[in-house]
């Protein structure tokens, strides 16, 4: 698990530590709230993690090279022949990396959210990031839902306007 500092130490920088705590995992939990709460702490890791390191991942090519092996066959050239719509959708700077699928956080007994695996990764686009963290789940059964978690996370951090988010986040 991992607790953030709420404000910076005398070095002006932030730190985190990790520790065991038992709960269950974020998938499993089918509450809007839990989700609109790891929202809020995603936002909390990309506005306080540094971002200015140079290890930015390129989905676009590990995706590409994933569907060009895939058992999508000859159709993998079709389906990567469109992405450039896709790719022109995806807005907004690069963020800590912190894969963050719903398999990645614990919901504790008190109901309390942490962030699992905070290990380096680089950095990758906030909307593909968004799109795991929403695409992970059946919680959300409406999109006022996924709204609620997208607009709790963009209060958090500096980013494109909830719009830009979530034109980004559907086309990922």
């Amino acid at each position: 698990s991992l607790y953030l500092s709420k404000e910076p130490g005398a070095d002006g920088k932030y730190s985190y530590v990790m520790r065991f705590e038992k709960g269950s995992s974020l998938f499993e939990s089918k509450q809007v709230n839990d989700y609109v709460s790891a929202a809020k702490f995603l936002g909390d890791i990309h506005r306080i993690i540094n971002r200015n390191n140079d290890l930015e991942r390129d989905y676009r090519r590990t995706l590409e090279k994933r569907i060009a092996s895939s058992a999508f066959g000859t159709r993998s050239s079709d389906i990567l022949s469109s992405w450039d719509v896709l790719w022109d959708n995806i807005g907004g700077p690069a963020y800590f990396d912190k894969d963050p699928h719903a398999q990645q956080w614990i919901v504790t007994p008190e109901g309390k959210v942490i962030a699992l695996d905070m290990d380096e990764k680089g950095r990758t686009n906030q909307c593909i990031q968004l799109a795991k963290f929403t695409g992970s789940t059946r919680a959300f059964e409406t999109m006022d839902e996924k709204m609620r978690a997208l607009d709790k996370y963009a209060t958090r951090v500096s980013s494109l306007s909830v719009q830009g988010l979530v034109r980004g986040v559907l086309a990922a």
